[in-house]
């Protein structure tokens, strides 16, 4: 797994390293020893699939006021999704800046919002 960090701190795209044969694609989604290399908790509170009906459908931001908040991290399975991460940290040099992402499936990523950042996707 290759963790690319992106303009807001603690946001990563997670790059999968598959393994192919004639049987097809293998690839890890999570690995608690690398996750924690780059700070990135791995108890894992919940686990949650998000399946649109509509095109173009925005599900809104999602946000946990401290002390509640939480990372999530976001794999595509199918259909493509453009994400909005914004960074809610006051004490942070990022700060109200925000990042977008468009992702798919035969990309192969995934993407890490730190907690303190909202995204809409």
């Amino acid at each position: 797994m290759i963790f690319r960090e992106l303009e807001i701190k603690g946001a990563f795209l997670i790059i999968a390293e598959p393994f192919k044969d004639e049987r097809g694609v293998f690839r890890r989604n999570f690995c608690e020893k690398e996750f924690s290399k780059y700070s990135i908790t791995t108890s894992v509170a919940q686990a949650n699939i998000s399946e649109n009906k509509y095109k173009y459908t925005l599900r809104g931001f999602h946000y946990q006021v401290p002390p509640h908040g939480e990372g999530k991290t976001m794999t595509i399975l199918k259909g493509r999704i453009y994400d909005i991460i914004v960074d809610l940290r006051k004490e942070s040099n990022t700060y109200l800046k925000w990042i977008s992402l468009e992702l798919t499936p035969d990309m192969r990523t995934s993407f890490h919002v730190p907690p303190g950042c909202a995204n809409a996707f």
